[in-house]
């Protein structure tokens, strides 16, 4: 499971990287999460949908009823959320990375694929 998460955590800062590029920069992405099982679009990865299912008044073509609520009310978790902290990143080498067998420095450049800078650092 550790090169999965590895791997997904390098590819979301890859388009972190990208899309921070293609924005002015002023502005800043609000990135989030939503759980598989809220995410409607899921409906087209879990085989052969019905009808019914894609029709004009299915909530895949209206829209779950959370989504039509107040951002800070929908079930979101936001990238700010997920950034590790400071305090946290030892724990992370003790728990992810078995530090016996490589150099500092390469322990660190594997800690640091899981923090990202602000959008605002330059």
């Amino acid at each position: 499971h550790k090169v999965f998460i590895q791997n997904r955590v390098i590819t979301i800062n890859r388009y972190l990287n990208w899309i921070s590029e293609k924005l002015p920069q002023c502005d800043t992405p609000v990135l989030a999460h939503i759980p598989g099982n809220m995410n409607i679009a899921h409906i087209l990865t879990k085989g052969q949908p019905t009808i019914e299912q894609l029709d004009c008044d299915s909530v895949w073509q209206t829209g779950n009823v959370w989504m039509r609520k107040d951002i800070s009310e929908m079930p979101l978790t936001f990238y700010s959320d997920l950034i590790v902290k400071d305090d946290d990143i030892q724990t992370i080498k003790d728990e992810l990375i078995d530090t016996r067998n490589f150099p500092n420095e390469v322990v660190n450049d594997h800690v640091n694929m899981f923090t990202y800078p602000s959008f605002n650092d330059s």
